[in-house]
C-alpha cells in the first residue's frame, strides 16, 4: 500500500524488515506503520507527527462500541377515533381523502366524514357527527372495503360470501342496493380506477373480475394465471394497468389488466 501511495523507499525498507519479524498478525501491522513513518522523516507534513507511547496490537476482528443513531419517527396526533362493538379488520380512504370507512367482526360498517373529525379534533364547536353512516347487511366479519373512484358507492366483502354495494349518499339507506354471491368468503376486493370493474379475491385460488354495471363474472381460463391457495390481497396500480395479488400459497403475483 505504500509503494501505490508513492512511499516506494518505505515499501523496500519495510520488505527488507519483514523476513527479521515473527510478529503477530496486530503487533506486525502496528510495527510496520511505526518504521514507515520513521523511515520518512518529511512525510510528517503530508500525515502529522506521530508521537506517543508504542502502539499495541489492533484487534481488526473486534466489534465496535460506536451506538449507531437511528432518526426518530415521525410524531403522529390523534384526530379522531370511534368504535366498533369487536375488531375492525379493514379500514380505507375515499379517492379524494373526503371519506373514510371501517369494518369489523361486530358485521357493521361506518363511513366517516374527514373534515368533520378534523373540526372535532380541533375543538371547534358544532353538532356534526363525523360517523355519517352506519351499515348494517353482513350476516359475518367484513373483510374488506373498498370505495368506487367516482360514484358514491362503498364496495364491501364477508366471511358471509357475498360482496356487497352500498349507495352511502342517500341517508335513510343502511342496506345494501347490490350483492354478488361468492362460493367462499371473500378476503380482498379492489375497484379498477375506471370504476367499471372489480376485483375480488377468495379462499379459492381464482381471481374474479366483476364487471360492475351487469355483474358478469369474469376468470382466467389459463391455470398459469391462478395461484395454489387462498387470496388474501389484490390491488390495482393508479393507472389500472396492472395488478398484484398475494395469497397463502407464498406467492404475489403481478399482472397486465389485458381486454
Amino acid at each position: 500500500q505504500l509503494k501505490y501511495d508513492g512511499f516506494e523507499t518505505a515499501a523496500a525498507q519495510l520488505l527488507d524488515a519483514l523476513p527479521r519479524q515473527s510478529l503477530g498478525s496486530s503487533e506486525r501491522l502496528s510495527h510496520l506503520v511505526r518504521l514507515g513513518l520513521q523511515s520518512e522523516g518529511t512525510s510528517s507534513k503530508r500525515r502529522g507527527s506521530f508521537e506517543g507511547p508504542e502502539l499495541e496490537g489492533v484487534d481488526l476482528e473486534c466489534e465496535s462500541d460506536e451506538v449507531k443513531r437511528v432518526a426518530c419517527p415521525n410524531e403522529f396526533d390523534w384526530v379522531y377515533h370511534t368504535v366498533h362493538k369487536a375488531p375492525v379488520l379493514t379500514a380505507t380512504f375515499s379517492n379524494d381523502g373526503n371519506l373514510a370507512a371501517t369494518a369489523s367482526v361486530d358485521t357493521t360498517i361506518k363511513v366517516l366524514d374527514v373534515d368533520r373529525m378534523m373540526a372535532k379534533s380541533q375543538h371547534q364547536v358544532g353538532d356534526s357527527h363525523p360517523v355519517l353512516r352506519t351499515l348494517y347487511d353482513h350476516n359475518d366479519a367484513v373483510t374488506s372495503l373498498d370505495f368506487h373512484p367516482s360514484a358514491p358507492y362503498l364496495a364491501s366483502g364477508s366471511k358471509d360470501c357475498t360482496i356487497k354495494f352500498f349507495e352511502y349518499s342517500r341517508p335513510a339507506v343502511k342496506k345494501a342496493s347490490q350483492l354478488i354471491q361468492e362460493v367462499a368468503r371473500v378476503n380482498s376486493i379492489a375497484f379498477h380506477p375506471s370504476g367499471d370493474y372489480l376485483l375480488a379475491g377468495t379462499d379459492q385460488s381464482t381471481l374474479r373480475l366483476y364487471d360492475v354495471n351487469t355483474f358478469q363474472c369474469f376468470v382466467s381460463a389459463n391455470a398459469k394465471d391462478q395461484h395454489c391457495g387462498p387470496i388474501t390481497s389484490i390491488d390495482y396500480t393508479t393507472d389500472g394497468r396492472m395488478y398484484v395479488s398475494s395469497s397463502r400459497d407464498g406467492r404475489i403475483r403481478v399482472s397486465y389488466c389485458t381486454t
